[in-house]
């Protein structure tokens, strides 16, 4: 049998090279025209997370979990926490603005990350948790779209919180020192990425939808 002349090995070799380098471009394609989608699809899941844990009571470490919140910081990134309270009784918590606000600033000192699992972690491990860091442009609105853009956006950092036994979330902005609760029948985000926008709807029941 023939062994390969240097012209057919030549050729062979850029079959193969054209074929990677297709497959390459092919599938660097795909996931970006899916990264959009896919990052608000996770923004919701974490959002439906922190509100089925908000839904029961959960000791963890000697800490009573009494709120679960998705805290944004900055325009790309977020957090999603476990609140706590070394009482005995979640609705003392909730008694008052004061006491909300210092509930929520208590949860920043020692953080709690909500994992993929449904549980509870002081580890900042991004394969463990639900963290997420956005390429594009993060907005929050409590107002309705004008003309395809988001409207009426909200300074950051902000934390959209569950609170036991309450299937709504409520929306606070950090005014330092404390958080101010702003009130709204729906709540908007709006996840702007190159010439491409979705945005998620929260309810006053809690319901979470993907408008766009």
């Amino acid at each position: 049998m023939k062994g390969f002349t240097l012209l057919e090995a030549t050729y062979v070799i850029l079959i193969i090279s054209l074929i990677f380098t297709i497959t390459f471009y092919g599938f660097s394609f795909r996931r970006e025209f899916f990264y959009l989608k896919n990052f608000a699809k996770n923004l919701r899941l974490s959002l439906e997370t922190t509100n089925d844990m908000s839904q029961r009571a959960i000791f963890k470490n000697n800490y009573l979990f009494c709120g679960y919140g998705v805290y944004f910081p900055s325009s790309t990134y977020y957090e999603v926490l476990g609140f706590y309270t070394t009482s005995t009784e979640c609705d003392i918590v909730f008694k008052d603005e004061d006491k909300i606000s210092n509930f929520i600033s208590n949860g920043f000192r020692n953080k709690y990350y909500v994992t993929y699992y449904g549980d509870l972690t002081t580890s900042s491990d991004s394969k463990l948790i639900l963290n997420g860091n956005f390429k594009g442009t993060i907005f929050v609105s409590t107002s309705t779209l004008r003309s395809g853009k988001c409207f009426g956006n909200i300074n950051y950092p902000i934390i959209l919180l569950s609170i036991y036994s309450i299937s709504e979330f409520y929306l606070f902005l950090k005014k330092d020192p404390n958080w101010t609760k702003i009130n709204s029948d729906n709540i908007y985000i709006c996840l702007e990425y190159k010439n491409d926008l979705k945005v998620l709807r929260i309810n006053k029941l809690g319901q979470i939808f993907i408008e766009r």
